[in-house]
């Protein structure tokens, strides 16, 4: 092969490694969005961060998803939500969910 047939191929593999990628992103993005992920996600972090504002000083919480709690935030993967509590709160997880406590 000459030098020109070389770097076409090379151009070749480099759109079809792009385009296979962006495909996998895609697939990705339409299987969490079927199967309700990111809805879930949300949801759980806004109830959440609804309860820790509700709660008073040496409650703790349990929360059968995924969460984490740092500043005034409560996120699981790209869901945020903000509360106002005025108590110290924190977060670890336990086997089947997180626990909150509001101290």
């Amino acid at each position: 092969m000459d030098k020109r047939g070389e770097e076409d191929l090379w151009m070749i593999l480099a759109y079809v490694l792009i385009i296979l990628a962006a495909a996998t992103v895609l697939i990705y993005w339409i299987s969490n969005s079927a199967n309700g992920k990111i809805v879930k996600d949300e949801v759980a972090v806004k109830q959440a961060a609804l309860l820790i504002d509700s709660a008073r000083p040496g409650s703790t919480i349990f929360i059968d998803q995924n969460v984490s709690v740092s500043g005034s935030n409560v996120k699981s993967g790209a869901s945020e939500y903000q509360f106002f509590s005025k108590g110290r709160v924190s977060s670890r997880p336990v086997s089947g969910g997180t626990e909150i406590i509001i101290s």
